[in-house]
């Protein structure tokens, strides 16, 4: 049995910040090495008239060419008490644009009117071609 660190591999950040409003993104992966693929992000103090949109976007190369949204959550706004929540957001072969050539997955984070502190990571789940852990994100320091 594998362990959890062979299953689950980091391949994209949203290193931790206080963003200005405006559009972050992680890196472009290619998604053709897992079942499924999982965004998970995070936001912390949200000002009284800030607002923040997590997606998952997909593209037909690692430079985002024609990107278009694969899954987005409903938009967060300090007005409805949304600071200090994590949105998750689950991905599969069948909801991407694979005939249309869309083989690059990639995370974002919109925030709007301030500044929103944000990270986010894009996960693959239950590598297709058994453990590798040399797959995961250069940044990842340790895996124990």
């Amino acid at each position: 049995m594998r362990k959890p660190t062979e299953n689950i591999l980091l391949l994209s950040s949203i290193d931790p910040d206080n963003q200005s409003a405006g559009t972050v993104n992680g890196d472009y992966v290619k998604a053709d090495k897992f079942d499924q693929y999982l965004a998970v992000f995070n936001i912390g103090v949200m000002t009284s008239t800030g607002t923040c949109i997590f997606s998952v976007t997909q593209s037909t190369d690692a430079s985002g060419t024609g990107a278009k949204a694969v899954k987005t959550a409903t938009t967060l706004t300090e007005a409805g008490t949304d600071s200090d929540k994590q949105v998750m957001i689950s991905i599969k072969d069948s909801d991407m644009d694979i005939a249309g050539g869309f083989l690059w997955l990639n995370i974002r984070a919109v925030t709007a009117v301030a500044a929103s502190y944000v990270c986010g990571n894009l996960f693959g789940i239950n590598p297709k071609f058994g453990a590798d852990t040399t797959i995961d994100l250069s940044t990842v320091d340790e895996i124990l």
